[in-house]
């Protein structure tokens, strides 16, 4: 499997003007020459060694968590968790401590490479009602604001699920949906619509109003008064500001038109507001301490909430400073609209669009519920096709970018690397483009690219999760049961490292 060395199977989409497409790979040898692990004890070294030769094994990774499993029953979950925390947990983790997470950051500093923070929590089944718990997770949230703070290249990753029971936030993403679908049904092929046109959906829809409610509701939406019910309204203003909770105790909550198409409950009101104060709590921390929050994509259907709560807070503070970035998974099927629609937002309201693009990190939860319910799966069929959507949409955002703008791409796959290089190497860049893009890695994982692009001098950052080993530890091995396309990496680290090894011998 030399998969940095082989080429017929690249594909490339056309360069951009002025160069050549490139299309062949870095060798293991190129990445000998970099020493990326001359800093490791050799300790270190030979079990790093021995676990990257494992992952080359399905057989291995296929019973991880049953050997974790076996482990717990046997040993019990606190010898298990102590022997994770000296092994595997010091290959791709920050450890369990806030002590630990400062000496990963500040060795990553060091070298230039930046730190995104995942305090590894989020909700499971079983977990609803836990205000303690969602308490728990803001607070750290928080700590990993001020620990961040050491270098403005770090940045903290949160997940909304952490924050808010999913019975919240499925709540939110079913209203949102039904939105959605509202606007679907009165916007023509043009993307325009009129009062008029509205008013007879919602007849249909036996949603009760007067001509005053609705006329204030919908200029209260777009943000502009109509002059009459033939007025013309279009998609991107009524889409951008139609949200089913309004953060900030906006008055459209209590809009009575508003009020029949959510219909939430007093108890949900009150999570929701609690939400607000948390997530108020994190970019506030956030702004003080001048790092960046990198809001985590989750399922499909809790993706329409998370992005409903995080676009407002977008909208709320990022026209100051951009801070607050949304994630998009690229595996998904509809992320080349999402990408059109948020530059399209962004414009419309004159607020820069600050995006984290993913591969995707739930391909097989997805599918499994696509079958399960017999609706079209929403991943891309093939591992080529989700590249190709990849390559497109960081090609659109990379042509649509101003200097405002800034995205980071986190990927393992250095064809992804190429060719985004290729552009941001090209006359058709802009001086903006080079430091406002970033790269990113997940800790212990594809360290040659990581260290490739870091002495090209480009921003880099690696994504590190740290927490309390009993929620850390599954969570890793569901994230590695969902991903074990982004391990191939490990082939090549197995084989710096024996360089690296056999250096030291010599």
């Amino acid at each position: 499997m030399r998969l940095f060395a082989r080429k017929a199977f690249i594909r490339t989409l056309p360069p951009p003007p002025g160069r050549r497409a490139i299309t062949t790979l870095s060798t293991v040898d190129e990445y000998k020459q970099l020493r990326i692990y001359k800093n490791k004890t050799t300790f270190d070294l030979l079990f790093n060694y021995a676990f990257n030769k494992a992952c080359q094994y399905d057989l291995f990774l296929n019973n991880v968590e049953r050997m974790y499993n076996t482990s717990r029953f046997i040993l019990g979950n606190k010898a298990t968790s102590a022997m994770i925390r000296i092994t595997v947990a010091r290959i791709f983790t920050a450890g369990d401590s806030l002590a630990s997470l400062q000496e990963v950051s500040q060795s990553l500093n060091s070298k230039g490479i930046g730190i995104m923070i995942d305090y590894c929590s989020e909700a499971l089944p079983g977990m609803e009602n836990m205000e303690q718990f969602f308490d728990h997770n803001a607070e750290y949230f928080i700590k990993s604001c001020e620990v961040a703070a050491t270098d403005r290249g770090n940045s903290v990753a949160i997940k909304v699920s952490g924050l808010l029971p999913l019975s919240g936030l499925k709540r939110v993403n079913e209203l949102q949906n039904s939105l959605d679908s509202l606007l679907g049904a009165v916007f023509d092929s043009n993307n325009q619509t009129t009062l008029q046109k509205i008013a007879q959906e919602f007849k249909r829809r036996q949603i009760t109003f007067t001509e005053t409610d609705l006329k204030s509701y919908v200029e209260k939406i777009i943000g502009r008064e109509l002059a009459n019910f033939s007025s013309e309204i279009s998609l991107i203003e009524m889409k951008s500001n139609l949200f089913a909770w309004y953060i900030d105790g906006h008055e459209l909550n209590r809009h009575p038109i508003h009020q029949q198409l959510v219909k939430f409950t007093e108890s949900e009101i009150q999570e929701f507001k609690k939400l607000e104060r948390r997530l108020e709590s994190i970019f506030t921390s956030a702004l003080e301490n001048d790092i960046k929050i990198m809001v985590d994509a989750e399922q499909t259907y809790l993706q329409n909430a998370i992005d409903a709560f995080t676009q407002q807070y977008q909208n709320k503070f990022n026209k100051e400073r951009l801070f607050i970035f949304n994630t998009i998974q690229n595996y998904l099927k509809s992320s080349k609209k999402r990408i059109e629609y948020e530059i399209e937002r962004s414009r419309h309201l004159d607020v820069p669009f600050g995006l984290k693009l993913v591969r995707g990190a739930y391909m097989r939860e997805e599918g499994k519920l696509a079958n399960e319910k017999k609706y079209e799966n929403p991943i891309h069929n093939s591992y080529n096709d989700t590249e190709n959507n990849y390559h497109e949409n960081i090609l659109k955002l990379l042509r649509s970018m101003t200097s405002k703008d800034e995205i980071l791409i986190a990927s393992h796959n250095e064809r992804t690397v190429i060719m985004s290089e290729e552009f941001l190497e090209s006359p058709e860049a802009r001086p903006f483009h080079k430091q406002n893009v970033t790269y990113a890695q997940l800790y212990g994982l594809a360290d040659q690219i990581t260290h490739k692009l870091l002495n090209q001098g480009y921003k880099i950052c690696k994504y590190v999760p740290f927490g309390e080993m009993e929620i850390m530890i599954p969570y890793l091995l569901r994230r590695a049961n969902e991903t074990k396309d982004m391990l191939g990496s490990v082939h090549i680290q197995a084989q710096l490292i024996k360089h690296e090894l056999r250096h030291r011998l010599h």
